[in-house]
């Protein structure tokens, strides 16, 4: 294996270290015979001292230790182990130190020479005085050299952390620890070590050396405590994503000692991600425990570890298709599927791993995983309303049901009146095209497939009876309605009247339904880098918002605390409607996002996302200046409604909604047309054939929204009935607005 691997990698020069016992002739010969070999050379001594000391000289000028200038070595006894060696190597390595060897109370002839001749000025002794005694330290100096620093620990597990401090302590501008990554050697597998020495001193994730820190069959205390106490932070606020390596087989390093550093290790849990779906929809809704990656989200295709890369997620077994894509806004995001929806018992998951934190946040996302779960039955049969009033040309059809079967609804074969079927003349109108649960009977006809019923030839009469049959309209779970018959009373001698009048509660706007449903909720008017944003439940839904805060505020009344770590601290004053973020002058996006998630009222109230474009690693300057700002920046944009219900004594032929509305909108507690986020609908006169009228009014200011014990004017002759003679109402109404 040795043979192929020089062959294949085209290696030319071979040094044999040691002499013909350590290394035989006979393997030097089989060296010589393979294709790719033109030299090799043997490096050795009398004894291990000399052959250290010849492998010295042959690696010519020795480095500088760290940042004191001096020419340095490092001296190191393997006499009874190899732990020490096996430690000191990547350091070595990476500040191209030689290394000697030394007995404990003696200097070697050898390695004496070697510190004199080359002049060294600086010697690293790894170990404590039991293998390098205090003598040897002495002799050490004899040689001309000018220092020495000993790295040891009480044991050789403690040494090994020992010369990591020591590595992370150089900073001589070319050499630097990876604080994110250690390797695991095993103290009696010398070879391992020795021969993972030199990539060790590279770095193993070219971000500074990876340290060797030893073990043995068990994971040593002193290992478990260094791993235990790793920050979760840098001092620049990054996040620590700490790489553990074994080197050597399982053998040498068990799958129990590995377990074991993993765990100690852990000092912040991964990123998790809330799955949710229904049957039947065509979105699924993943909502994280803190801000993930964003990168090219939002149309361009995203790769790596953004949470829009499409190949992290999978769909009832497979991958997501053509069409399908993954979009995010704040710290939910959603999966969208084009042209299907989902079913029961279809499997959705998020490759764990693969998604990381924003920013610095180098933590990933760990697996989820989630099945759509049956709907609840839906065992209610769907209700039918029939709106006859006696001396109409046209009747109403109203079905309730939250969710109607698709297709043409009801049709006039079902519907008979007096026990026969409805005139040949006789049309069906939907006022909405889309309704499937609001329908009108022309008896004569319309004036066109969308028009208005037209003619009275045939009108209703006082006694008569209108049914629609059994089974006439299904629901989506194919549920069907009763019989339901009405007979038309005879005609009113009375204008109508309002019988009762209620409002309901405020509640946030909203349009569209189901994933492309949008809410009318107030955010901050920031030009910083964090966006926040009123949730339409929470405390500032809807207009509400729009009296909340945002306090930025500076911590140490902003004195530099003359550290690179971002701090920010939350506070929520719901009865001073205000948000309070302090941040030092560190603080990132990624700092103040996590911050903002830890706190429980800011998450059951309001939403934070970083900015477009913005990376998560960037100082956080709400203003957009170099220093964070101070000051209350208020959320804005949020639109609240209520719904006003008159219920009147009969049906109704007509209403007049732009009498109501002029009539009122210059009332308090009402809003005006005019203003911006403030609507009345209907806002014109029309035929409700109902005898329910709603009124749907929005407003930015819930003082221009009415609520219960409000007054409406209803002027006289706002509505009209069809009884015979009756044209108009008679009076002016007043009423007063209950609950709803």
């Amino acid at each position: 294996a040795v043979a192929k691997f020089i062959d294949d990698e085209f290696i030319s020069d071979i040094f044999v270290i040691g002499g013909e016992a350590a290394v035989s002739a006979a393997v030097v010969e089989d060296l010589e015979e393979i294709a790719s070999v033109r030299s090799v050379k043997r490096l050795s001594g009398a004894d291990r001292y000399a052959t250290a000391a010849a492998l010295a000289d042959e690696v010519g000028a020795a480095g500088e230790f760290c940042n004191t200038t001096q020419i340095g070595a490092v001296l190191v006894n393997v006499d009874a182990s190899f732990a020490d060696v096996i430690v000191a190597g990547p350091l070595a390595y990476a500040l191209e130190l030689p290394i000697l060897l030394t007995t404990v109370d003696t200097l070697p002839p050898d390695a004496a020479g070697f510190l004199t001749d080359e002049e060294i000025e600086h010697v690293v002794i790894v170990g404590g005085t039991a293998v390098v005694s205090a003598a040897v330290e002495e002799a050490v100096l004899d040689t001309g050299v000018s220092d020495t620093t000993r790295i040891a620990g009480a044991n050789r597990y403690a040494t090994s952390i020992e010369v990591l401090k020591a590595i992370s302590g150089c900073n001589n501008g070319t050499v630097s620890l990876d604080s994110g990554g250690v390797a695991l050697v095993n103290d009696a597998s010398a070879s391992d070590g020795i021969v993972a020495s030199t990539i060790l001193g590279q770095g193993l994730r070219a971000a500074g050396v990876t340290p060797a820190l030893l073990v043995s069959d068990v994971l040593p205390t002193e290992i478990s405590a260094y791993l235990a106490a790793t920050p979760t932070q840098l001092d620049t606020g990054a996040y620590v994503d700490l790489s553990i390596t074994a080197i050597g087989s399982t053998t040498s390093v068990s799958a129990a000692v590995v377990t074991a550093a993993r765990t100690a290790a852990t000092t912040s849990e991964p990123l998790t991600a809330t799955i949710s779906a229904k049957a039947g929809e065509s979105s699924v809704s993943f909502k994280f425990s803190g801000a993930v990656d964003n990168t090219l989200c939002g149309g361009t295709t995203a790769t790596g570890t953004s949470v829009c890369n499409r190949a992290h997620y999978r769909v009832a077994g497979g991958s997501l298709l053509a069409g399908d894509s993954v979009d995010i806004t704040g710290v939910t995001a959603t999966l969208a599927i084009v042209g299907d929806t989902l079913a029961a018992g279809d499997t959705i998951t998020l490759a764990g791993g693969k998604v990381k934190g924003l920013g610095d946040d180098n933590r990933r996302v760990a697996a989820a995983s989630f099945t759509v779960p049956k709907p609840t039955p839906d065992n209610q049969r769907p209700r039918i309303r029939i709106v006859a009033p006696v001396g109409a040309d046209e009747f109403a059809i109203r079905i309730t049901e939250a969710t109607p079967a698709l297709g043409e609804g009801i049709v006039k074969e079902e519907i008979t009146i007096n026990g026969a079927a409805l005139p040949a003349s006789a049309t069906i109108r939907k006022d909405d095209p889309a309704s499937q649960t609001d329908f009108v009977v022309c008896l004569n006809g319309q004036t066109s497939a969308t028009g208005p019923c037209t003619g009275t030839a045939v009108v209703l009469v006082a006694g008569q009876r209108i049914s629609v049959a059994k089974d006439a309209f299904f629901d989506a779970s194919k549920n069907a309605n009763r019989t339901s018959t009405v007979t038309v009373q005879a005609a009113a001698t009375k204008a109508p009247r309002v019988e009762i009048a209620t409002v309901t509660a405020a509640t946030t706007v909203k349009t569209g339904s189901g994933a492309a449903t949008t809410y009318s909720v107030a955010t901050s008017a920031s030009d910083g880098n964090i966006v926040i944003t009123a949730k339409p439940d929470g405390a500032a839904g809807g207009a509400l918002g729009n009296s909340w805060y945002v306090s930025w505020e500076r911590l140490d009344g902003g004195v530099d605390d003359k550290d690179s770590i971002g701090r920010v601290t939350v506070d929520v004053f719901t009865a001073r409607k205000t948000i309070r973020i302090a941040t030092d002058e560190d603080a990132t996006i990624i700092t103040v996002l996590n911050a903002l998630g830890a706190n429980d009222e800011f998450n059951e109230n309001f939403g934070a996302a970083s900015k477009d474009e913005v990376p998560g690693g960037t100082k956080f300057f709400p203003d957009g200046t170099a220093s964070p700002a101070v000051g209350r920046v208020p959320l804005s944009g949020g639109v609240s409604q209520v719904v006003i219900t008159l219920t009147y004594s009969e049906v109704l032929k007509t209403f007049d909604a732009e009498t109501v509305v002029t009539d009122n909108e210059d009332e308090p507690n009402y809003p005006y047309t005019s203003d911006d986020d403030s609507t009345w609908t209907p806002v014109a006169s029309y035929e409700p054939l109902d005898s329910q009228i709603k009124l749907t009014l929005t407003s930015g200011s819930l003082a221009e929204l009415p609520t219960a014990g409000s007054t409406i004017n209803l002027a006289a002759g706002v509505a009209t009935g069809y009884g015979a003679g009756v044209t108009r109402s008679l009076l002016d109404e007043d009423r007063r607005l209950r609950s709803a």
